[in-house]
């Protein structure tokens, strides 16, 4: 019997979107497989896998070996489980399209359509190009090996890409975009009692020198915040500082939701947020629902303003 979709799904923002891919396209649960293969086996990739909106699913977090990182990923296709091996999907969504054992799935549902979803902020990025194109030779020898589709021939069989940003932006070249929310449907917009109605929210950064580091802490002390979110690689924790959203808050693990699912439950909650993040891909995200202000460091060469800029968020420099 054929499933109507199997998705892929490497991170937490990715098993948002397919949920939200799977609301949009009205898809049973019964119709609908999942693989959740993250690079750890943390609290946080457990609990968004928990989250994911299918009847049968596999978590396989990634296992480095001695070997090379292609062959690394290629292990994860002797984890699968049986069901993955089979060809019996009409639809394969996936956001990373290098993942090695995506390709050794495209090749056994060969009559698959294929849906890409957005990773971040990358397939706005002109960087999506180089990940299309510019395979490492050892995965290009190991495809061919195996006689499995390449980048470039997945990337060019792409019906659909669903994405939360404005089409415009979008630098991938499916056949069809399609624009969704990243507010989740099912959450109900409510009117609670709060102190507060307007709430600040700092999106954190990590890996700075030790200058940039210091104007960071500089800025933050600038500013009135009721949120700061730690990044996960900041070593910190994220924190509540303002006693007013406390009951907003009740029973909510600040440090298992990432910041795209924070901020949407927020803004169901009837809040106005504004969210400040550090040429973060978090910002194109729920940019639909709260205001946005991107936070570049001066001097630094590589940073995503102009990609806000088309999106209307404003970019201030520190």
């Amino acid at each position: 019997m054929l499933i109507k979709a199997l998705f892929v799904c490497r991170t937490p923002f990715q098993v948002l979107l397919a949920n939200r891919i799977i609301q949009h396209c009205q898809l049973e649960l019964n119709d609908v497989h999942a693989l959740y293969v993250p690079h750890s086996d943390s609290k946080k990739h457990k609990y968004y896998f928990d989250k994911l909106q299918a009847s049968l699913k596999a978590f396989i977090p990634f296992q480095t070996t001695k070997l090379s990182h292609t062959l690394s990923e290629a292990h994860v296709i002797l984890r699968m489980p049986r069901w993955a091996h089979l060809n019996k999907f009409e639809n394969i969504y996936f956001a990373s399209l290098s993942l090695f054992p995506l390709s050794y799935i495209i090749a056994l549902n060969p009559k698959s359509v294929l849906h890409s979803f957005d990773c971040g902020i990358f397939y706005a990025s002109n960087l999506v190009q180089e990940w299309i194109y510019d395979e490492p030779r050892n995965r290009v020898f190991l495809k061919k090996l195996l006689r499995l589709p390449s980048n470039p021939l997945i990337a060019s069989k792409i019906l659909y890409h669903y994405t939360i940003m404005l089409s415009k932006v979008i630098r991938s070249s499916p056949k069809m975009i399609v624009k969704l929310s990243i507010t989740d449907v099912s959450r109900e917009v409510s009117s609670i009692h709060k102190e507060k109605s307007h709430l600040v929210v700092i999106l954190g950064t990590c890996l700075l020198s030790d200058h940039l580091h210091k104007r960071y802490l500089a800025f933050l002390q600038t500013l009135d915040y009721d949120i700061f979110l730690a990044h996960p690689q900041e070593g910190g924790k994220s924190r509540v500082c303002s006693l007013g959203v406390q009951s907003v808050l009740r029973g909510i693990d600040l440090n298992l939701m990432i910041a795209e699912d924070l901020v949407s439950y927020l803004a169901s909650k009837n809040l106005q947020l504004t969210v400040y993040g550090f040429d973060s891909g978090v910002l194109a995200a729920v940019v639909d629902i709260a205001r946005c202000i991107n936070v570049v460091f001066e001097n630094t060469k590589r940073n995503h303003s102009d990609i806000f800029a088309e999106m209307g968020i404003p970019s201030i420099s520190i």
